[in-house]
């Protein structure tokens, strides 16, 4: 019964948090705050699957969160999956995705846990994010952390700022095709036949008698 009060609570927090807007919205993103998400650049090649990281440098003990992030599909790219790491082993991550516009794909994304555990004050990743490229994927997105909410173990909510990501297609560098280096022939030279000697012949006229 307390297990289902605390997670009851902590749901109802962060979703008052969300609906009233008592963390600040991401539009005042530049405002400097004690905990910052980010996700870095990302180069994926087409045909290909991999994972980034949704960064948090944080001040402040968080037991809680959500992340909503917005991206093109159009682009061929698809995120499949979201999973917890090291530093938030043991928390309960959930992901829901909404494509009814491609071109503006989101993941909805929520982290909490059961056991009072915190990502304690550090910096790192806190969830990976897994992606799938289409062979026929071109161009780049943005990842765009459009909303963020952090609370503590008491579902008060936490400053927080955002710096969006990026993903871009890269096609693999076509591997170059050696040219050939003609092989110089060698032509065997004929030795030369030398000239046949002529023998001498004697002379045979008959010389004349004289009186």
């Amino acid at each position: 019964m307390k297990l289902f009060l605390r997670v009851s609570l902590l749901l109802a927090g962060l979703f008052a948090l969300l609906w009233f807007g008592l963390v600040a919205p991401l539009a005042s993103r530049a405002q400097s705050g004690a905990n910052q998400l980010s996700i870095a650049a990302v180069t994926a090649a087409p045909g290909s699957s991999g994972s980034f990281a949704i960064n948090l440098a944080n001040a402040s003990a968080v037991a809680s969160g959500e992340i909503r992030l917005t991206y093109d599909a159009t682009t061929g790219l698809t995120i499949t999956n979201v999973v917890a790491n090291s530093r938030t082993a043991g928390f309960t991550v959930s992901r829901s995705f909404n494509a009814a516009n491609p071109a503006q794909s989101q993941v909805v994304i929520l982290f909490f846990n059961l056991s009072s555990l915190a990502i304690v004050p550090g910096s790192g990743a806190i969830v990976d994010v897994q992606y799938t490229t289409a062979l026929t994927a071109t161009g780049a997105t943005v990842l765009d952390i459009t909303t963020a909410v952090l609370a503590d173990a008491a579902a008060n909510g936490l400053s927080v700022t955002a710096s969006d990501g990026s993903l871009t297609i890269q096609p693999p560098t076509p591997t170059p095709v050696p040219t050939a280096t003609p092989t110089a022939t060698t032509t065997a030279q004929q030795p030369t036949t030398p000239p046949t000697p002529t023998t001498p012949q004697p002379d045979t006229e008959t010389p004349t008698a004289r009186p």
